[in-house]
């Protein structure tokens, strides 16, 4: 829940990024769950079609997705709330700098980390929970 910024050392990596409004369609864990800004969903699975994540978690088609792949060299900045989701793509080394939010950021509703979240929106499954 800040800012970052990712630097590839050496090696590739894939980067699937979603905005902070399409954590709906991310299935992320309720709040009481010791990883609550976590998404459900192994994205790289899903993304390369995995029948099982995808019939699990189908919401994820809805998701606006925005992909790149980081190459030696490559930084990728990162803004606080976003989603994201890595797969290593050969053996790599990469670093992941974060930055503090301002005050103004702080006080920006974020509905997955209240206790209740999920369950008055309806879109937890107990289930899969």
């Amino acid at each position: 829940m800040c800012h970052a910024a990712i630097s590839q050392a050496t090696g590739r990596k894939r980067v699937y990024l979603y905005a902070p409004d399409q954590w709906i369609n991310l299935y992320p864990y309720t709040a009481d769950i010791t990883t609550p800004r976590a998404s459900r969903v192994d994205i790289p699975q899903w993304r390369r079609g995995d029948a099982t994540q995808r019939h699990r978690f189908p919401r994820v088609a809805n998701a606006r997705c925005y992909t790149t792949v980081l190459e030696a060299g490559d930084l990728l900045y990162m803004p606080a709330f976003w989603w994201h989701a890595v797969e290593a793509l050969d053996a790599n080394i990469s670093v992941l700098t974060p930055f503090d939010l301002n005050s103004d950021e702080q006080r920006v509703d974020r509905p997955w980390t209240r206790p209740d979240w999920g369950l008055d929106q309806g879109i937890i499954d107990p289930i899969t929970s």
